[in-house]
């Protein structure tokens, strides 16, 4: 089945994300902090990125290593940088494109 991700504003910095496949939907709030977003900016060199095209993009990232199901409601994209040391280069290489 093909999962789905939209990614919504909700305040500075801050997201809410529907993940879906099939007849499952999880609901998630994304934290992109700013200095994240700056540094994804400069290593894909595109400095035009929104923190919303940089949230969808680390949703996928997620969503390769496991279901929506198991990603937490509550998802700090700092965090996930300091807990897994691909998260930074994949998502920045990945908005190359």
């Amino acid at each position: 089945m093909r999962q789905y991700v939209e990614v919504r504003p909700m305040g500075e910095h801050e997201f809410a994300a529907v993940v879906g496949e099939g007849d499952i939907a999880t609901r998630h709030r994304v934290v992109v902090p700013e200095e994240l977003s700056d540094e994804v900016r400069v290593r894909a060199a595109r400095p035009e990125l929104s923190e919303r095209q940089i949230a969808s993009e680390s949703l996928a990232f997620l969503l390769e290593h496991k279901p929506g199901t198991a990603l937490p409601h509550d998802i700090d994209l700092g965090g996930v940088n300091r807990d897994d040391e691909r998260f930074l280069p994949e998502v920045s290489t990945r908005l190359m494109r």
